[in-house]
C-alpha cells in the first residue's frame, strides 16, 4: 500500500469508519477546522492526541504515524481497494442519512404551508373574514419559506468538499436543492391560490364562496405553479454553470423543451390577448347593433316623424341583450346636448319641456350604448338635442319602442346623418358580429396550431 502522510492518513481511517471531520472533532474534543487543516497537512495533531486517534481507528500508534497500516501475520499491508470500498460505502451511508433528515424536515415546511390554507379557508367560511384569512395564511407561508431556507443551509453545511468527492456533493446538492424548490414552489402557488380572499375591497366580515375562490384561485395558483417551475428551471442553470453539479443529458434535453414550450405557450397567450384585445375594441364588446345597417335619416323631420310612431316593444323581447323592464330601456350619450322631460322637471321644479334657459345637467343613466353623438330616452320620454350654443335641434316624441339603437354624426352637421336601428334589424348585426368572432377565433387557433408545430420540430428526442 502507498505509504500517505499522517493527515492522509487521517483522512482515510475516518472516511472508511464513516465519520464526519465534525464527528471526530467532538470525540477528540477539538474544532472540525483543526481536523480539517490536519487532513490537509497543514499541521499535524497534538501528540497527546496520538494514542487517542488510533484507539479510535483501531491503529497502533506507529501506523498511525507512519502512515500505513500493516498486518504483522502476513507482513503485508491492507490493500488500498479493500479501504477505499469500504470508505465509499461509508460516505454513501452518510449522505442517505443526511438527505433522510432534510426530507423528513422538508415535510414540516410543507405541513406550515397546508395549516396556512386551512386556516384562510375557516377564516373565510366560518368566520366570513376573508382578508383576515388571507393574511394569516401569508404569515404561515412565509414562515414555510422561512424553515425551508433554514433546513437547506444546514444540509448544505453537512457536507464538505473535502469530506466527499464533487461527484458525491453535486448529486447531493443537486436532490437538497430541487427539493427546496419544490417546497418553496408549493408555498408560493398556495399563497397564490388565497388571493383571491382579498378581493373582498376590504369589506371586514365578508368571505366569498367556494366556487368563486376555485374558479379564480385555481387558475391563478396554476400561472403561479408554471412561473415557479420556470424560475427553478433558470435557478438550476446558473448552478449548473457554475459547477454545483454536473447536469445528465436527458436533464439538458428536458430543459431545452421546457424553455421551448414555456415560449409556444407565451406566444399563444400572447396572441389570445391581442386577438381579444381587438374584437373588444371593434366590436365595442360584442355590441351588435352597430353593425346593423338600420335606417339613416338626413334631416330632423323625418327622425323625428319615425320616433313619434306608436310602435310598442316586441313581445316576446330578445333574452340576454336588453334590460327587461321596459323602464330599464334607458341610454344617454354626449349628455350635455341630450335631454328629457325628467331632467327638466329636476331642474327648475317644473313639468315644461326643455327651454334654452335650463342649465347643463349630466344625467347619469344604468346602462349606455353607442357612441358619444348620440342618445335615447325612456319610454314616455321626449328627445331633445340642444347644439354647443345650447340651441334646440330637436324635441320630438319618444313612442318607437322598437328602436334600440340612435347614432347620431358630428357636430359640425348638426349631428346629422341620424342612424337608427331596430329589432328588426338585429339579426343583420349579429351575422357580422359572429363573423369578426370567426376571424379572431381562426387566427388564435391558427397560431395554436403554429406554435404546436413549432415546439414538436425544434424539441429534442431524449435518448438521442
Amino acid at each position: 500500500m502507498e505509504r500517505k502522510s499522517i493527515g492522509q492518513f487521517i483522512a482515510a481511517l475516518r472516511k472508511a469508519n464513516g465519520l464526519t471531520q465534525k464527528q471526530l472533532a467532538d470525540k477528540l474534543n477539538v474544532s472540525d477546522k483543526a481536523v480539517s487543516r490536519w487532513e490537509r497537512d497543514e499541521c499535524a495533531p497534538d501528540i497527546s492526541l496520538i494514542p487517542v486517534i488510533a484507539d479510535i481507528f483501531g491503529v497502533t500508534c506507529d501506523e498511525l504515524l507512519c502512515g500505513e497500516r500493516k498486518i504483522n501475520n502476513e507482513n503485508s499491508t491492507v490493500s488500498d481497494d479493500v479501504l477505499s470500498a469500504k470508505g465509499e460505502k461509508q460516505r454513501r451511508r452518510i449522505l442517505a442519512v443526511g438527505l433522510s433528515q432534510y426530507r423528513n424536515r422538508s415535510l414540516i415546511a410543507v405541513g406550515i404551508a397546508l395549516a396556512g390554507l386551512i386556516a384562510a379557508a375557516i377564516c373565510n367560511f366560518a368566520f366570513f373574514r376573508a382578508n383576515l384569512g388571507f393574511m394569516i395564511g401569508v404569515i404561515f407561508f412565509i414562515a414555510a419559506v422561512i424553515c425551508q431556507a433554514i433546513f437547506l443551509n444546514k444540509a448544505l453545511l453537512s457536507v464538505t468538499d473535502d469530506e466527499f468527492s464533487d461527484d458525491e456533493t453535486g448529486v447531493f446538492k443537486k436532490k437538497i436543492i430541487t427539493l427546496a424548490e419544490f417546497v418553496i414552489g408549493f408555498a408560493v402557488t398556495l399563497s397564490v391560490f388565497t388571493l383571491p380572499l382579498n378581493f373582498t375591497e376590504g369589506e371586514v366580515y365578508v368571505g366569498i364562496d367556494l366556487n368563486t375562490w376555485l374558479r379564480f384561485g385555481l387558475f391563478m395558483a396554476l400561472l403561479a405553479a408554471l412561473i415557479s417551475y420556470t424560475i427553478a428551471i433558470a435557478v438550476n442553470a446558473r448552478l449548473t454553470k457554475k459547477g454545483v453539479w454536473t447536469p445528465t443529458k436527458e436533464e439538458k434535453v428536458h430543459r431545452h423543451n421546457y424553455i421551448l414550450l414555456v415560449l409556444c405557450m407565451l406566444s399563444m397567450i400572447v396572441t389570445s390577448g391581442f386577438g381579444y384585445f381587438i374584437y373588444s375594441a371593434v366590436t365595442e364588446n360584442g355590441f351588435a347593433p352597430k353593425f346593423a345597417e338600420g335606417t339613416v335619416f338626413n334631416d330632423y323631420e323625418s327622425f323625428a316623424e319615425f320616433m313619434e310612431k306608436d310602435v310598442p316593444y316586441p313581445d316576446p323581447k330578445p333574452d340576454g341583450f336588453y334590460p327587461s323592464d321596459p323602464d330599464d330601456y334607458g341610454y344617454s350619450y354626449n349628455e350635455e346636448y341630450i335631454y328629457t322631460d325628467s331632467i327638466a322637471e329636476e331642474l327648475d321644479g317644473t313639468d315644461d319641456e326643455f327651454d334654452e334657459n335650463d342649465e347643463y345637467y349630466d344625467p347619469y343613466q344604468d346602462f349606455f350604448i353607442g357612441s358619444d353623438d348620440y342618445g335615447f330616452v325612456d319610454s314616455g320620454e321626449r328627445i331633445v338635442i340642444k347644439d354647443a350654443n345650447r340651441k334646440i335641434l330637436l324635441d320630438c316624441e319618444y313612442n318607437n319602442h322598437s328602436v334600440i339603437y340612435i347614432e347620431c354624426g358630428t357636430e359640425d352637421n348638426g349631428w346629422l346623418p341620424i342612424k337608427v336601428v331596430t329589432y328588426d334589424d338585429l339579426p343583420e348585426g349579429e351575422r357580422v358580429l359572429q363573423y369578426i368572432k370567426y376571424v379572431v377565433y381562426a387566427v388564435v387557433f391558427g397560431e395554436a396550431i403554429f406554435a404546436v408545430y413549432v415546439f414538436y420540430k425544434k424539441r429534442e428526442a431524449i435518448g438521442k
